[in-house]
């Protein structure tokens, strides 16, 4: 049992002769990393049980940023600036690199335990070693309070009512998750992903509420050493409304599957399609959407080892490190608006991501992405979109 806790808080006042205004953010995380071979394994004698525990694949880490792809990580930072989760889901199915989060699922299941290797273990004693469930839950909050009687304290304003006049501004929000996994054999891996979120925002007059849920499973198979096939299947429904009404609603329908193949310690491919079915509706208005998003990536990695010779400080080692991944990606969409509007386009991307380490304490990242829409439905509406960007990162001690 492995709990993990960070969290930020900041609460300030403004005083006005008999009121005052208030200003409140915070973030709270909170992760929970659970493994029964820790309870049961006394059942099956194991001489070294602490480096299986690290060494296996199935205590994956929990889910924080700094653990995510690229594309998790950009859904984490709209969450925590309050984006309603509603539209974050909606994102999440329009993403052309969803891929990337199957590669690094893989990854962890493809860690071999060594000591396993020199023995046979049951199918009961399998299950115990391998399975773990991951918890997380995030709370974010950003008020703004005007006009609040002198003698209001921090916890009188927290209880004040959602459509309160004093709250001009909120963006509250908060995500409760529960991952499991289990490999019963070494080629078979079975996994669930259960989460919930809310959110909450006003701006002056106008209040918002939103509401989504995701239940997922995923079947993993490694036919060989270096080959693996995964399936997804994900079901979400969310919905948003403000204090009466409700303003829309919606379901949708993810499979996806990919393989992965590693043709040798450097290079590795991966190939998939995700498919995603959503009704929505929307102030009377239904729409029924097809998405499909089919993906192909490169990864390489080249290490050599050098170094240079200086005349006081001798010679200094140096390693070189080029990690290189190359995505192309399709996203046909097809969406019927009502009875007479429709939507038909096509996203055509590539990104080349670089990472060059040159020794521990000097490392740079270069990002490159191209992407061309096609629409179909009207001309003129055609745009080609560029993005790029370079960091380079150096510790001197």
């Amino acid at each position: 049992m492995r709990p993990t806790v960070t969290s930020r808080a900041s609460f300030r006042e403004n005083w006005f002769t008999t009121q005052k205004d208030a200003s409140l953010n915070g973030n709270i995380n909170f992760g929970l990393n659970l493994r029964i071979q820790k309870w049961f394994g006394w059942i099956f004698k194991s001489k070294e049980p602490e480096k299986e525990a690290t060494q296996n694949g199935t205590e994956k880490p929990i889910d924080t940023p700094e653990n995510q792809v690229p594309s998790q990580q950009l859904l984490e930072q709209l969450r925590e600036s309050s984006i309603d989760e509603a539209q974050i889901q909606e994102l999440a199915e329009e993403q052309s690199d969803w891929i990337n989060r199957d590669k690094a699922e893989i990854d962890q299941s493809q860690q071999t335990d060594l000591a396993a290797q020199q023995k046979q273990e049951g199918l009961i004693q399998r299950i115990i070693n391998t399975f773990s469930i991951n918890t997380s839950a995030n709370f974010n909050v950003t008020e703004s309070f005007r006009q609040l009687e002198s003698n209001q304290t921090l916890l009188d304003v927290w209880q004040l009512e959602n459509d309160a006049e004093e709250r001009t501004n909120s963006r509250k929000s908060n995500r409760y998750s529960v991952r499991t996994s289990v490999e019963p054999w070494k080629w078979l891996t079975f996994g669930t992903n259960l989460s919930t979120a809310d959110s909450f925002r006003k701006s002056y007059a106008t209040t918002y509420t939103s509401h989504a849920e995701t239940y997922e499973g995923d079947i993993k198979l490694n036919t060989q050493k270096a080959t693996s096939f995964q399936l997804r299947y994900s079901y979400t429904m969310r919905d948003s409304a403000n204090l009466d009404v409700t303003l829309s609603d919606s379901t949708a329908h993810t499979p996806s599957l990919s393989w992965i193949h590693k043709w040798s310690d450097e290079t590795r491919t991966s190939l998939g399609i995700r498919t995603t079915i959503r009704d929505h509706l929307r102030s009377g208005i239904e729409s029924n959407a097809l998405i499909i998003t089919p993906n192909f990536s490169i990864d390489y990695k080249y290490h050599t080892e050098g170094g240079i010779r200086l005349p006081i400080f001798g010679r200094i080692p140096l390693r070189h490190d080029l990690d290189l991944t190359n995505t192309l990606s399709l996203a046909i969409q097809r969406e019927n608006y009502g009875a007479n509007k429709e939507e038909r386009s096509e996203r055509y991307e590539t990104t080349l991501r670089v990472g060059y380490k040159l020794s521990n304490h000097l490392t740079a990242n270069l990002h490159l992405g191209v992407s061309y829409n096609n629409d179909r439905v009207e001309e003129g509406r055609d745009f080609i979109s560029i993005a790029s960007a370079l960091t380079v990162r150096g510790e001197f001690q």
